[in-house]
């Protein structure tokens, strides 16, 4: 019997903002703009989703179709959990507190932790691109507890998705032990490292897809 995951070809998510990783490749005010959002969610979620009102502007901001399908208001939402274990639950992680801001705002009905890291991974945004972890690498290392009641839609959270690697483990993962639901991933930003962006805010849905070398994000 093969011990290899069983992760999907192909997940769904959305995202609301664009971040540009690449300074020197990409000068321009736009850029810097969005790196100082990234910096702000990473290190000061809560605060910065409060002053810029985020729930509020997503639901007006975000577009309909996506917010109906994403962010329903009956929807359970899943922070995507960090690189390494959480040691206290009370610490800063910005995927749970994007959590709480969309459920105070209606868009989702609960948060719930339901997915864990069970042992640490390399941290993405600093690792070489060669080092990063894999599909697979991830979802060997998240467990999902299916002792909660989720609903008939989980979206899984995170604040910043690169190549998709780690939401299409975690919704591989959920997917199990919620197999009667519709799983799907949502990140405040996604990465844009190839061309130059011409605004931050920029609604979207895309594929990622499980492929040789890992995974590949579209757009």
């Amino acid at each position: 019997m093969s011990n290899e995951p069983k992760l999907p070809s192909e997940v769904e998510f959305a995202s609301f903002l664009v971040y540009n990783p690449r300074p020197a490749a990409f000068p321009s005010e736009v850029s810097a703009q969005s790196r100082k959002v990234r910096n702000a969610i990473k290190n000061e979620t809560a605060q910065w989703a409060a002053k810029h009102r985020l729930g509020e502007r997503m639901r007006s901001e975000l577009g309909e179709d996506i917010r109906r399908k994403f962010l329903p208001e009956n929807a359970t939402l899943v922070p995507m959990p960090g690189h390494a274990p959480l040691k206290d639950p009370k610490s800063h992680w910005a995927p749970r507190e994007l959590c709480e801001a969309f459920v105070g705002a209606g868009l989702g009905a609960r948060w719930l932790p339901v997915l864990e890291r069970v042992h640490a991974v390399p941290q993405a945004s600093r690792s070489a691109a060669k080092d990063r972890p894999n599909a697979k690498t991830h979802y060997e290392s998240i467990r999902a507890t299916a002792d909660l009641v989720a609903g008939s839609v989980i979206t899984v959270v995170d604040d910043v998705v690169t190549s998709g690697a780690m939401m299409l483990a975690a919704i591989a993962r959920l997917r199990e032990v919620f197999p009667q639901a519709t799983v799907l991933g949502f990140a405040l930003l996604r990465t844009m490292s190839s061309e130059p962006i011409l605004r931050v805010k920029e609604p979207c849905v895309g594929t990622i897809k499980l492929v040789s070398w890992g995974a590949q994000r579209q757009p």
